[in-house]
């Protein structure tokens, strides 16, 4: 109950969340993607590559979202991955993703932390 409750309260003070909403001009499908950077990696670092996925969809008749979370010490952990995942969706949906398909992708260490929560999350 206390590491549930210490984890709640390091994600709503330190996390920062980039969502990236797709071009105004895409139509189609919406497609969401939680994006988990690398150790020591800035988020923002991924937003060209992000950038260039949208515009690709785009061209393929899909609206892709990109959720870029940022974890504490720029390090992804595996005892928070759960609470950012589960964060960055709602950041989405805040800022108006209304779909239900939703990707998760990572780099170095968060594509670990992607496998293990993908693996861990089947839906």
């Amino acid at each position: 109950m206390y590491a549930a409750a210490a984890v709640g309260l390091i994600n709503s003070t330190v996390a920062d969340y980039t969502i990236l909403p797709p071009p105004a001009s895409a139509t189609g499908d919406e497609v969401a993607i939680v994006w988990i950077h690398g150790a020591n990696c800035d988020p923002e670092a991924y937003t060209t590559m992000a950038g260039e996925v949208q515009s690709q969809g785009a061209s393929k008749n899909q609206k892709i979202w990109v959720g870029l979370p940022e974890f504490i010490f720029d390090t992804p952990e595996p005892i928070l991955i759960d609470s950012y995942v589960s964060k960055t969706i709602k950041k989405l949906e805040e800022a108006g993703f209304t779909g239900d398909n939703i990707l998760i992708a990572g780099h170095s260490l968060g594509g670990v932390m992607t496998q293990k929560y993908a693996k861990k999350n089947t839906d």
